[in-house]
């Protein structure tokens, strides 16, 4: 348990030690003078802009790091800025991860939230203990050398792809087929059709298999015969 904690220690020093100096390059190279956009939210001096950066750098550093997220952070920036090194292209953030100015700073996203008045609150709370989502767009034409990258560093053992299955019901399912296959003879009919046989089923229906709404609506049943 000692070396886990001494390992832990390690890697939230790093990360802070990462985020330091990713700041300083951030004020060379994009904060010499007050951006229009500053001005416009009252900032008088460059040094109380600044000052709001480090504020909240430091504030999100805290967060994440009393929530144990310093590695998974920096495992998420290691890949994407693989991706970037290697004109892979990978989006530039989407979803409550652009809340994030630690994220910007690891160059995770390309979306300030300093200058977007974006909270980072919405993406990870002290008060509600999750993993952070960072939502990620990769080619997919090299999504393999992405997840080869993460296996060749971090072991075969440590990296699995994952998949997500959904179910249709009822009235989801016969919408889907009725204008998929165009069974009314063309799109705007087929779409109209799958409206009307949809609408034979109540809400309480659709909870029930195919041939339950057979025998509980007579409409529905109906349809299905004279659209086979």
């Amino acid at each position: 348990m000692s070396q886990l904690n001494q390992n832990k220690k390690q890697v939230d020093l790093y990360t802070w030690f990462k985020l330091e100096r990713s700041l300083k390059a951030f004020f060379r190279a994009k904060l010499n003078t007050i951006p229009a956009w500053a001005s416009a939210k009252g900032y008088k001096t460059l040094d109380d802009l600044k000052e709001t950066y480090r504020e909240r750098l430091a504030f999100e550093y805290s967060v994440v790091q009393s929530m144990g997220f310093c590695g998974y952070f920096l495992i998420v920036a290691d890949g994407i800025n693989y991706c970037k090194s290697n004109k892979i292209p990978v989006g530039p953030g989407r979803g409550s991860a652009s809340g994030s100015l630690l994220a910007y700073m690891l160059r995770i996203t390309d979306v300030d939230p300093i200058k977007y008045d974006l909270l980072f609150e919405r993406f990870l709370n002290p008060d509600r203990v999750s993993m952070p989502d960072i939502d990620t767009d990769f080619s997919q034409l090299h999504r393999g050398k992405v997840k080869e990258y993460y296996t060749q560093k971090y072991g075969a053992d440590k990296v699995a792809s994952i998949g997500t299955f959904s179910k249709l019901k009822v009235r989801a399912a016969i919408k889907d087929i009725i204008k998929s296959l165009n069974v009314a003879g063309s799109p705007s009919e087929s779409f109209r059709l799958a409206d009307k046989v949809s609408k034979t089923l109540a809400d309480a229906d659709d909870n029930v298999s195919y041939a339950e709404a057979l025998k509980t609506s007579e409409e529905f049943r109906n349809y299905m015969e004279q659209y086979p």
